[in-house]
């Protein structure tokens, strides 16, 4: 009984063969597209750009207003793959914004912008190429921001409108 006990514990401590992670690629939204709080009269726009600066026609900003353009990072989690130099080139999609309704306010989002180079602006469906260079660690990753300008009509009252931005990515090639 000893002697069975002993090699259990034995084979429990053996090293085990080492299993690789594989490389995989991520997108992570860190800030949805936030139109703020307003107060809207019939109709009105408010346009935030990637860089967070904010223009309106028809509203008025209310307490607590505090717009911003979504944020994403973009990655590639190389597993075990070890520290020689990679080039990652990745295929960024955007999806469509849904339309928001809050209370009395419904609203659409449209001329999505970024500041990823080569997609100042966005159309749903649209895709844009960036590529992580000289990539030595574990995990290499990029962020970039996504501004929009918000169409809305009030019934009545105001709203704090904040929307996500879907956003998918693909690899297209690790040399």
């Amino acid at each position: 009984m000893l002697r069975a006990m002993l090699a259990c514990a034995a084979l429990s401590l053996a090293p085990q063969p080492a299993h690789a992670d594989t490389p995989t690629a991520f997108v992570q939204p860190e800030l949805d597209l936030r139109f703020g709080t307003m107060a809207v009269f019939g109709t009105g726009t408010r346009t935030i750009t990637p860089s967070g600066s904010v223009s309106d026609s028809g509203i008025f900003p209310a307490t607590g207003d505090n717009p911003g353009p979504a944020r994403f990072t973009v990655g590639y989690n190389r597993g075990n793959e070890g520290k020689n130099r990679l080039d990652v080139i990745f295929l960024i999609t955007f999806g469509t914004v849904p339309p928001v309704t809050q209370g009395g306010v419904s609203a659409t989002v449209s001329n999505l912008t970024s500041d990823l180079p080569g997609a100042l602006t966005i159309l749903p469906g649209h895709s844009v190429q960036i590529t992580i260079t000289n990539c030595r660690v574990r995990l290499c990753a990029v962020s970039f921001n996504v501004g929009g300008r918000l169409d809305v009509t009030s019934l009545y009252g105001g709203a704090n409108l904040t929307t996500p931005v879907p956003v998918s990515v693909t690899v297209l090639s690790v040399i």
